[in-house]
């Protein structure tokens, strides 16, 4: 848990080196059903968000995809993995070299503090 913590930190540092805005991607990634799937990017522009990964089955096709609500933890992206499986998420601050990629077991979420 210290490590993960620590990684947060560092994550936080390299995020804010040369940022002009406080704007993030998310994007996740999951096998599910044999299935590789690839979400859509969600652009969090807001202190706090809170991310969700869910899959939903329309006329036979499957859809992953990422919904975008109000935060629950300040100054933070909650990741929340509403699957059985684990689902890799990425966040990306435009206009830097940095994507964090994030592995959340199914069922879990995990709050990533941004620079104030």
């Amino acid at each position: 848990m210290k490590i993960l913590k620590a990684l947060l930190v560092i994550f936080a540092l390299l995020f804010s080196f040369g940022a002009h805005a406080a704007e993030y991607t998310v994007q996740a990634f999951t096998t599910f059903g044999g299935l590789e799937l690839e979400s859509n990017i969600v652009h969090a522009t807001t202190a706090s968000v809170d991310i969700y990964a869910g899959i939903s089955h329309v006329d036979g096709a499957t859809s992953f995809d990422l919904y975008e609500t109000a935060g629950t933890v300040e100054n933070s992206i909650t990741l929340h993995n509403s699957l059985d499986v684990p689902v890799r998420f990425v966040i990306s601050q435009p206009g830097t070299p940095f994507d964090w990629p994030l592995v959340i077991p199914g069922h879990r979420q995990l709050s990533v503090p941004l620079p104030n």
